[in-house]
């Protein structure tokens, strides 16, 4: 843990104090003075447009403006939810875009592969890049801190190149890790979205991996892939879902969206931004930042284990 941090929102807040108003979802925003350690995450995926995208001047290219937000909030990690890198994460890709945007970012990351990783046969790139820190298959897990457990899925292109089906190596990996951390808070993040109302909608393919995540009592999950921001909360029978967030609002192009699906309960589709992850014991607090710092929507989940 790297620093003392403001419980609720003040500090996030002082973000936009030079300018632009900060609004919390439909609820009127209070502000705490006690102060107590906290761990910040921040998590986006969709994130560096390439060079000729860029000169193209076609794209709605948003990631520098991404980066200094991440900046100003300064987090204890930065959590990548994949297609870091357009249109394919080549080393070369990399190098001359969110290798330079993200440079001084790239210390406290900790990524998961998309399927703009895989464009390039093997993801050759995105392992360059990361698997001798996070391994050679794509998922991992890292203890946040006593309380808190970050696992890494690969969903890769439909999990057609790194299976997550119930018989797939990653599958067993996870329900085990699950029954490893069985005491702690668990937060997986995966590019793929279980739900989802854009252009890509809900995917079957990791049907079965997030229902071991609702089996498991986790609070929470971080996915990306359509570009807009989403938060879900749905329930079979009588037993809440994992919260899902959908966060590829990481500088790429937005994607309008039409009517939401069921299960729902905000959606952002013209805004570029950061979802932040403030987490005090059992208790994490959630906020969409805009680019102008502007809280677009919060929500508090608390961890039952």
């Amino acid at each position: 843990m790297r620093k003392l941090k403001i419980i609720g929102i003040a500090s996030i807040l002082a973000l936009s104090a030079c300018g632009g108003s900060s609004e919390a979802n439909e609820s009127t925003t209070t502000t705490e003075s006690v102060v107590e350690e906290t761990l910040t995450l921040v998590a986006v995926g969709d994130i560096s447009c390439s060079q000729a995208q860029r000169n193209s001047g076609d794209y709605d290219c948003a990631d520098e403006q991404v980066a200094n937000l991440v900046r100003q909030i300064d987090p204890d990690y930065a959590l990548l939810l994949g297609d870091i890198q357009y249109n394919s994460h080549t080393v070369e890709n990399f190098d001359r875009n969110f290798g330079v945007i993200w440079k001084d970012i790239i210390p406290i990351s900790m990524p998961i592969p998309g399927n703009h990783e895989y464009a390039e046969g093997g993801a050759k790139g995105y392992y360059a890049k990361w698997g001798e820190q996070f391994g050679p298959t794509g998922y991992y897990s890292r203890l946040l801190n006593n309380d808190w457990v970050l696992m890494g899925l690969n969903t890769n292109d439909q999990c057609t190149d790194v299976g997550c089906g119930k018989e797939s190596e990653q599958y067993a990996w996870f329900g085990a890790e699950l029954n490893k951390y069985s005491q702690q808070c668990v937060i997986p993040m995966m590019h793929q979205p279980r739900y989802s109302s854009g252009n890509h909608g809900s995917n079957k393919a990791v049907a079965e991996i997030f229902d071991l995540m609702d089996g498991n009592n986790v609070p929470l999950v971080l996915t990306a892939h359509d570009h807009h921001y989403e938060r879900f909360e749905t329930y079979k029978g009588q037993d809440q879902e994992p919260v899902q967030f959908v966060v590829g609002t990481g500088g790429k192009g937005l994607r309008s969206v039409g009517q939401a699906i069921p299960g729902s309960v905000k959606m952002i589709d013209d805004e570029h931004g950061v979802l932040v992850i403030e987490i005090r014991g059992k208790v994490v607090s959630t906020y969409f930042i805009d680019i102008d710092g502007n809280i677009l929507d919060s929500h508090t989940i608390t961890c039952t284990k």
